[in-house]
């Protein structure tokens, strides 16, 4: 009954995190493997038009892109979570402030199988 209860409480809390924020999976290469609605509404492009683009498809500042996020994936790849603050590019051009955090997802022997990106956006955020 205790595990039950658990396993409900985990599931509302997983789908309250998928309302809430911005999510991004990725394969361990750093391709895009699904996003939510969240992430389709925040920067105008729908999941077919994503899935298998690298990550850094929806930076600002593309140069930097490239060798910025081969860095973060590394350290992924090696089972470090990272956080940073990302300017991005939404389909219609505007640029939008995220606030990205990367963690690898490990199968139970310690391999990375994916990795997921939990962003919220700061475009705007007004701090009191």
């Amino acid at each position: 009954e205790e595990m039950e209860r658990q396993s409900r409480e985990m599931g509302a809390f997983n789908l309250a995190v998928k309302e809430s924020a911005i999510l991004i999976e990725m394969e361990v290469n750093g391709s895009i493997s699904n996003v939510n609605r969240k992430f389709e509404k925040a920067l105008g492009y729908m999941s077919d038009e994503i899935l298998g683009k690298n990550h850094s498809f929806i930076w600002k500042n593309k140069q930097e892109a490239g060798t910025e996020f081969e860095s973060i994936l590394a350290k992924l790849q090696s089972g470090i979570s990272v956080q940073k603050i990302i300017n991005c590019e939404k389909r219609n051009g505007e640029e939008i402030q995220l606030y990205a955090d990367f963690f690898p997802i490990k199968e139970e022997s310690g391999k990375i199988r994916k990795i997921e990106c939990l962003c919220f956006e700061l475009t705007g955020l007004k701090v009191n």
